[in-house]
């Protein structure tokens, strides 16, 4: 028997799939995103969390659990195939990998089973989230041969999504697709947009300026702003982080040229600057990284903990498009909840993409 997604592939073929994505903020185009995500298989939310059933798409793929317990689907939005990266589920493991917040290279290999090998970006200073890159490369293993099969039949214009968890996928995912098209790997006559819902700090400051510079306005990250989840992981920022055109990244070689007495203050500032720090880094790097990652391994045993690169440097990604709360809002939904995902989870979401544009529900 067919598959469900080898018959609507060739349904597909009946339409005529020509580009309309276009870069920049659609509401209508994100609300069907949201309610991919918020409907998205065995999600196994309360309903009081949840949007709407999608209106206007078709699904067409689900993906099996994978990784860290990450799943994926595909749905067609019109002429747009859309690849929904599930969020969170309310597993230990599902969880543990948004708490493996150390940092590896953004160009690498991880093993899960089998050996991945990534590339998110062409910046060698650039880092990412070790338990989203986990989830990223498992997925892409997957959706890559649908994208294959679809752009065989003339398929052009994909949009990559997720909410929370599945929104920091997205933005690894995304910069997966952009290095393959760069490196010739990917037809470059593919259209990349996504919308990255609700999500967290996928990487560093390096990360987040090369995903901006090449995604330049077809990657828009959709905040409300009472949102706490966008504000993490914690980040610490060293002196070695900074760029080495950075003047604080050479004060002790510049310092050469001072007085003995001056360069030894300098050197002294210096290290009452670094200590701290390096402290905090190391206990977030230990923590985050190793201690979460042995459980981890504990879970899923094909997992080999890597090892962590000496950095925290998280910064907010992408172009963002803010939602800001009125007292329409707050009357459903109070500024200081029981409930810490009040202001996070898609039902808030929804509801604000209309009163974002003061439309009717």
């Amino acid at each position: 028997m067919k598959s469900l997604f080898t018959l609507l592939l060739s349904a597909s073929t009946l339409f005529n799939v020509e580009a309309q994505l276009s870069k920049g903020y659609d509401v209508n185009e994100y609300r069907e995103c949201l309610c991919m995500a918020s409907h998205i298989s065995q999600l196994n939310l309360d309903s009081v969390y949840m949007s709407p059933k999608p209106s206007k798409s078709v699904r067409m793929y689900v993906s099996p659990v994978m990784g860290f317990d990450n799943l994926w689907e595909l749905w067609r939005l019109d002429n747009t195939y859309v690849i929904s990266l599930r969020s969170s589920v309310p597993t230990m493991i599902s969880w543990m990998a948004n708490f493996h917040a150390a940092m590896l290279p953004a160009q690498g290999s991880v093993t899960i089973g089998k050996t991945y090998n990534y590339d998110f970006s062409s910046d060698t200073l650039a880092h990412v989230h070790a338990g989203w890159t986990i989830g990223a490369c498992v997925l892409i293993d997957d959706i890559l041969p649908k994208i294959d099969s679809l752009y065989n039949i003339g398929a052009r214009d994909f949009i990559v999504t997720g909410h929370s968890q599945g929104g920091a996928l997205a933005y690894l995912v995304t910069s997966a697709f952009i290095r393959m098209q760069q490196k010739g790997t990917l037809a470059t006559d593919i259209r990349i947009k996504t919308y990255c819902s609700a999500a967290p700090k996928p990487g560093d400051y390096a990360f987040a300026m090369w995903y901006e510079h090449y995604t330049n306005g077809w990657s828009i990250n959709v905040i409300n702003a009472d949102d706490w989840v966008p504000e993490v992981p914690l980040s610490e920022q060293l002196i070695a982080d900074f760029r080495p055109t950075n003047p604080f990244a050479q004060l002790n070689e510049l310092s050469k040229y001072l007085p003995v007495k001056d360069r030894l203050k300098i050197k002294f500032l210096l290290s009452r600057l670094k200590k701290p720090t390096r402290k905090s880094e190391r206990a977030l790097r230990r923590y985050l990284g190793e201690i979460v990652g042995s459980k981890l391994r504990d879970a899923v045993p094909a997992y080999v903990v890597p090892r962590f690169l000496t950095c925290a440097n998280y910064a907010r990604c992408g172009a963002s498009y803010v939602f800001m709360p009125d007292e329409s809002y707050y009357q459903q939904h109070p500024l200081v909840a029981k409930d810490p995902f009040e202001h996070h989870m898609f039902k808030s979401y929804y509801e604000l993409s209309f009163i974002e544009h003061n439309l009717p529900k």
